[in-house]
This record gives structure tokens, C-alpha cells and sequence, in this order.
């Protein structure tokens, strides 16, 4: 427990630090020299090719075999793709060397392919001789069929991992269906359209794809529901893969019709031309500029958000050899630190992420007083009017906080749900007794928590608050489900539930 308090301490105490860095990095630049690249298959040359993110210095970096789909690894330092001929998924360094066959065995066919990395697991289409959708761990075992009827053409696939949902388009089926990632619960959810591409904004709750037929590119909420967006409707020919910077508000596709890689804003405005006359670009991807680049979706969600400060938090002032995250090293200098925080603020959407780190204001580890010291630091160093501002409104916040309780009260866990642990706090007016007792949904009791005389005051913050390490009082883990958490002190008495999702 002493651990958990201590990361939660180091987590905070970033998370306002980036609060400051969020408004000084939010105009940088983002074109040709951008470090990021794109990566991309070539159905005309039978090649993996990347570029700059501006469309320059396009270069071939796998020229054997038949690459269809492809996707990237970026923390393993990986490129994966399928060869659709060979009926093989092969992988090699992001540069295109080391080169090695994973799966050769139970695969016929395979198309487009998505990494859950977090998971060991890669996902991947396969339409000849029979549709279906497979998977297997990273390193090409334990190959398995997870869907195999009610698909016609399976195309391109997404993953929504923190969701735990797939997506895919059926080229034929003039569909595009999701399921579970174990390939239960097919849904169609977006029908009478003739899609190819794929891609997922899930912090944003939409997907976008690709039409080869109506030769549109489109969007929908990812349930399916909403008027189908039409994006880009004019300039397209054959438009295949689509990927997205959803932090920086860009959509990059492949057109195999016209040869040409092309961007455009989320909502379809400015297209660019980026790379053209490459033959017949399909897939589509963005990657680092180098196997030593830096991973900043830390927490291998799918985007850039305050999450991964959060992450980074964890982790923060520790090495890699020392136990640190390696995901949270984003710049791969062995140490998780300013740099790295810097790195992923600078591409998160300041105003979502403010209000965000602004909900971590109920278990904060420090007083106002050190607040309005970082403050007047920010000032005398020049740095963002725009995060001193948020500083100050979380100083006005957290000083109401610390003036005189007149009342008790039993305050929402966090998180919730969670697995397996969580932190249940409460406010006294006056000192008293306090017992927090947890039941199981028929009343039983599970676990009572003895808390001993305390005094009036906040205990909200992770070494003050109640915690439960969601074990009973035989020190057994229990089950999925929800749970009521009591309250006594004194006279006082409350009720809250809380969940439990393993």
C-alpha cells in the first residue's frame, strides 16, 4: 500500500506539471519536418515503403514478397504485415531489416493486420479461400479463427483494445461490423456502403473509412449511429487505407487509383497531395523516423491524451534498469523524466486534457500553499499564461477544500470500477470513531475496515483516504461484482456501491 501511495504522490505531482508545459508546447510545427513518418504497402511494386509526414524522401524498405497489410509495434521497435500470396505474416525492424516469418501455419489468405500490443496479440483479415478473422500472439503462435460466418469480404480492421472491440469492413458485404475481441457479439453497424479502409478516433467516439465504390471518405459514431459523414467527396479514385494523427486533427490515406498518398483535416478540409506516382499504395499507417524515435501512446490506448502523463507520472524520476516502464521512457535514454513528459504534452490536446488532470483535484497529496508556490515559480520564469491559468483556478478550488468541514460526509471510490484495488474517501465535521464496512450485493459482510479514532478533516488523498485491496477478511480475492461500502462515524452513517471488473 506505502508503494501505491508513493506512485500515486509522483503521478499528481506530474500531472501538474504538465498542466504548465501543456499551453508553451501548443504551436509547433508540423509538416516535412515532423519526426514522424509514414509507412505505407504498394500493391503496383509489391513493396513496404515509407516517407517523410510531408510526402519527402519516399523510400523502399521491404522488397521481397507480397505485403498487403501492415502495422506497427512502435514500443517493440517492430513492422508487421501480411503476405497475401505466400499466406505467411512476417515482421522486421521498422527500417525494414531483420526480416523473419512468424506465422506460416493455419493462415490462407491474410489481409490487413492490427497489433494489440499491450495484449501479445495480432489481429488480422483473411478473405480466400474462406472469410474469416484470426489472430495469434506476437510472435506468430497460437493461431486461431475468431469469426468465420456472417462476414463477406473482410477488408481492413481496427482495434478499439481499451473497449474491447474489434472493427472490420467487408468489401463485399458492403458493411462494417465490430465484434468482441474474442470474436463474440458480431454487430453490423454500418450498412449499405462499399468500404475499404478503417481507422478509429475512440477518445472522439468515431470511425472513418474508406468507400471504393461511392470513392468518398466518410465517418460515423463508432456504434454506428448518426448520419454518416461524408468528408471528402470529390478529387478520390480508388481510396484505400486511412490512418489518423487524431492529436494533431490529420486523416492520411491511400488513393491506389490515382497513386498517391493524400491528408486532410478530420473534418475533410485541405486536402494535400503528399506522394505521388507511387503505383497502387494500400494500406496505410504512422510510425516514428527511426526504430529509436519516440512512442508517445504510452499506455498503447490508440491516442495521445492526459492519460499518458498520467503514465509517464507513474514512473516518474525512476530508470528503466531499475524497474521503470519502458513505454514510459519515450525517449529511450533509459531514465523517465522531463523529457519524456514534454514529448507527450506537446501533442496532447491541451484543452481536453486540462479539465481532465483538473478531476484528479479530490485526491491530491499537497496543500495550497505548495500550489501557490509552482505558481509564482510559472510567473517568474515566463512560462504559459494559459497553464498558470489553469494552476490558479485549481488553487481557488483546492483552497475551498481545505476551510472548515461543517459536515460529514461519505465521498465517491476511486477508481471505479476498478480491479483489484481502490481508495474510498470521507470528510468528518467533528472526530470520531470510524468504521467503513463492504458488503457483498446479498448483504453479506466481506470486509470491515477498522479506521480508529480520527480527527475532523479531509481524507481524500491516497494516504489519507480508506483503501481496499479488494480482498475478503480471509485475504481472498472476490469476485466481478458490485459491492456496497459503509460508513460509520459516530452517529453518521452512509451508503455508496462500487464495482468490481476483472
Amino acid at each position: 500500500m506505502n508503494m501505491q501511495v508513493s506512485i500515486q504522490k509522483r503521478l499528481i505531482f506530474v500531472s501538474m506539471i504538465a498542466l504548465l508545459i501543456l499551453g508553451v508546447l501548443g504551436n509547433l510545427s508540423y509538416g516535412d519536418t515532423d519526426p514522424a513518418q509514414i509507412y505505407w504497402t504498394n500493391d503496383d511494386t509489391d513493396t513496404i515503403q515509407r516517407a517523410n509526414l510531408g510526402g519527402s524522401n519516399v523510400q523502399d524498405i521491404v522488397t521481397d514478397g507480397y505485403p498487403d497489410g501492415i502495422a506497427l509495434d512502435i514500443v517493440g521497435k517492430k513492422m508487421y504485415w501480411t503476405d497475401s500470396i505466400r499466406d505467411k505474416i512476417q515482421r522486421a525492424n521498422l527500417d525494414g531489416s531483420n526480416v523473419e516469418d512468424i506465422a506460416t501455419t493455419g493462415i490462407d489468405g491474410p489481409k490487413a493486420i492490427a497489433l494489440d500490443v499491450a495484449g501479445g496479440k495480432m489481429y488480422w483479415t483473411s478473405w480466400l479461400p474462406m472469410d474469416k478473422i484470426q489472430r495469434a500472439n506476437l510472435d506468430g503462435s497460437d493461431v486461431e479463427d475468431i469469426v468465420t460466418t456472417g462476414i463477406d469480404g473482410p477488408w481492413n480492421i481496427a482495434l478499439d483494445v481499451a473497449g474491447g472491440k474489434m472493427y472490420w469492413t467487408n468489401r463485399w458485404g458492403k458493411k462494417i461490423q465490430r465484434a468482441n475481441l474474442d470474436g463474440s457479439n458480431v454487430e453490423d453497424i454500418v450498412t449499405d456502403v462499399y468500404p475499404d479502409g478503417i481507422a478509429l478516433d475512440v477518445a472522439g467516439g468515431k470511425m472513418y473509412w474508406t468507400d471504393w465504390l461511392s470513392r468518398k471518405i466518410q465517418r460515423a459514431n463508432l456504434n454506428g449511429s448518426n448520419i454518416i459523414e461524408n468528408l471528402v467527396t470529390t478529387g478520390l479514385d480508388e481510396p484505400s487505407g486511412i490512418t489518423l494523427d487524431v492529436a494533431r486533427g490529420k486523416m492520411y490515406w491511400a488513393d491506389a487509383g490515382k497513386g498517391k498518398i493524400q491528408r486532410a483535416n478530420l473534418d475533410g478540409s485541405n486536402v494535400q497531395d503528399l506522394a505521388t506516382e507511387l503505383g497502387e499504395p494500400g494500406r496505410i499507417t504512422l510510425g516514428p523516423a527511426s526504430p529509436g524515435m519516440w512512442n508517445l501512446d504510452v499506455n498503447k490506448d490508440g491516442s495521445v491524451t492526459h492519460l499518458d502523463i498520467i503514465e509517464i507520472g507513474k514512473n516518474y524520476g525512476e530508470t528503466v534498469t531499475d524497474g521503470a516502464n519502458p513505454r514510459a521512457d519515450v525517449n529511450a535514454d533509459g531514465k523517465v523524466d522531463i523529457k519524456d513528459l514534454i514529448a507527450v504534452a506537446k501533442v496532447v490536446d491541451a484543452a481536453a486534457a486540462a479539465p481532465a488532470l483538473a478531476q484528479q483535484l479530490p485526491i491530491l497529496p499537497f496543500t495550497a500553499q505548495v500550489l501557490q508556490q509552482w505558481i509564482l515559480e510559472a510567473k517568474h520564469q515566463n512560462l504559459s499564461p494559459r497553464g498558470i491559468a489553469v494552476l490558479e483556478h485549481l488553487l481557488a478550488a483546492l483552497t475551498r477544500s481545505e476551510m472548515p468541514l461543517r459536515e460529514t460526509a461519505l465521498l465517491p471510490n476511486y477508481p471505479n470500477p476498478f480491479n483489484p484495488e481502490t481508495w474510498i474517501p470521507y470528510q468528518l465535521a467533528k472526530p470520531a470513531d470510524v468504521t467503513l464496512t463492504i458488503y457483498a450485493a446479498d448483504g453479506a459482510v466481506v470486509r470491515t475496515l477498522a479506521l480508529g479514532h480520527q480527527p475532523a478533516g479531509m481524507y481524500q488523498s491516497p494516504s489519507r483516504a480508506a483503501y481496499w485491496d479488494g480482498r475478503n477478511a480471509f485475504g481472498e480475492p472476490v469476485a466481478s461484482s458490485v459491492y456496497f461500502y459503509t460508513l460509520t462515524a459516530g452517529d453518521f452513517t452512509a451508503t455508496r456501491k462500487m464495482l468490481i471488473r476483472k
